[in-house]
């Protein structure tokens, strides 16, 4: 006795072909079957009529604003709810500022602020600071860089009066040389302190 479905009609009955097996088909011949590739054609349809929906609600957000401008009505003054969610723009001007951070506090000058104001990009208005300070350095960075430097004096005592001392006479008996010499010497690195 054959079985019946749901309806009282038996498979063969109604010329359907018994069931495949489905895990004996390969990817390709599931991706190419007509029924998955409609489905597919479905879902994309449904995803590209979400987006232009999502644009076009924007869009008549934007023309109710300007016709109620234009109506005479008051906009009501309210503020963009920001996101909950950072945006990549946020993100790396967020980042560009914590890396270079020092080098805005030394070199921003208002020179540095005017070019931002003018658009310039932030790094490359801080490029233009940085070449500007090493152009021209102000006062206060010449003197610094002078005391640094200079070398500081290792020697308290006057070399021009120092005499020949024992120690002198015997490095002169060991390596050969002149009281002449010696003195020389001793002139010659007293006018470099």
């Amino acid at each position: 006795m054959p079985t019946t479905d749901g309806n009282g009609a038996s498979p063969t009955a109604t010329g359907n072909a018994p069931e495949l097996d489905v895990t004996s088909l390969t990817e390709e011949q599931i991706e190419t079957h007509p029924h998955v590739q409609e489905l597919r054609k479905k879902y994309s349809a449904a995803h590209s009529g979400m987006d232009s929906a999502n644009l076009t609600k924007k869009q008549l957000e934007a023309e109710n604003a300007r016709l109620r401008v234009l109506a005479g009505e008051e906009a009501e003054n309210e503020e963009e709810p920001k996101p909950s969610f950072v945006t990549k723009e946020e993100l790396t001007s967020t980042l560009w500022e914590t890396q270079n951070a020092i080098d805005v506090e030394l070199y921003g000058d208002e020179d540095y602020r005017k070019e931002l104001d003018r658009g310039v990009p932030k790094d490359i208005a801080l490029q233009y600071a940085k070449l500007r300070f090493q152009k021209n350095p102000n006062s206060a960075q010449v003197m610094r860089q002078q005391a640094m430097a200079s070398q500081g004096s290792t020697s308290t005592r006057d070399l021009s009066d120092v005499e020949i001392t024992d120690e002198d006479r015997e490095d002169m008996k060991k390596w050969g040389y002149s009281e002449k010499a010696l003195l020389r010497q001793k002139k010659l690195k007293a006018s470099r302190v």
